[in-house]
């Protein structure tokens, strides 16, 4: 079952980036921008010639820091209205499970935030999980975070690169298709004409040369993407926990002051 879990991701766009497991059992398959957890009704086993990373959960009681970090899995989900994991060092935290794992071989430096679906689900809905789909709506969410008036201006820095960095993608994804489209046609004429195969070659020639150059682009595009979504997520969510916390201690100060104004 697992190669043919694997077959639909990468039929919709992903990539398998890290496989875990806990007992032999897999337990979460992270593409980067969605991560399916697999619940314990299912038994899911790798293939062989797959890396596997051991992932144990911890059912003691979360620290504070860990508290509020499934705090703001649970204000995300609420604003989002869909199921997030967070990846953090070596924790993982499942948002609607209020559940933390800890992986012991694997690090995250900073706070990633995945779009987190049940494997069962996934598998019967899977049209409804198209990668540039979840990609967009993992975007949306971190658009959506209130990192507070100081740090407004610098989230909006973010926003007008990934803007950019999608306006560009989309671009070159019209052109290739363009392209591609010429090349057909061209390849499809037929003549007697000496002259006029040799014009149809050069123009082939010329069109497959743009096609090379455009898709350079198209994947370095998706690469600065990769990179700017990981360094977005990394300010939105240190910035949305922080102002979170000022939020709170600034109410209980105000209680504590009113309060005192009674006495």
């Amino acid at each position: 079952m697992f190669n043919e879990v694997v077959k639909k991701l990468k039929r919709l766009g992903y990539s398998v980036r890290k496989v875990f497991a806990c007992d032999g059992d897999v337990c979460f398959i992270d593409t980067g921008t969605l991560l399916l957890y697999v619940p314990s009704k299912l038994s899911l086993k790798v293939s062989s010639n797959q890396r596997v990373y051991k992932v144990d959960p911890r059912d003691s009681q979360p620290s504070s820091v860990e508290a509020k970090i499934f705090q703001q899995l649970e204000r995300i989900m609420t604003s989002s209205k869909c199921d997030v994991t967070l990846l953090k060092h070596d924790k993982i935290f499942t948002g609607r499970r209020t559940r933390l794992w800890l992986a012991n071989q694997h690090r995250v430096a900073s706070p990633q935030l995945r779009i987190a679906c049940d494997l069962d689900i996934f598998m019967d809905r899977v049209e409804d999980f198209r990668k540039n789909d979840v990609q967009m709506k993992l975007i949306d969410i971190l658009l959506s975070l209130d990192v507070g008036p100081m740090l407004e201006k610098r989230k909006q820095e973010y926003v007008e690169l990934v803007r950019e960095i999608l306006e560009t993608i989309a671009s070159k994804t019209a052109v290739i298709k363009k392209l591609k489209k010429s090349i057909a046609k061209a390849r499809s004429k037929k003549t007697s004409f000496v002259s006029v195969d040799i014009e149809t070659a050069h123009a082939v020639a010329k069109h497959e040369s743009e096609l090379r150059t455009n898709t350079l682009d198209f994947h370095d595009g998706k690469h600065l993407l990769k990179t700017a979504i990981i360094n977005f997520s990394k300010f939105a969510l240190h910035a949305e926990l922080a102002y979170a916390s000022i939020l709170e201690n600034t109410r209980a100060i105000e209680k504590a002051n009113d309060s005192l104004r009674q006495l």
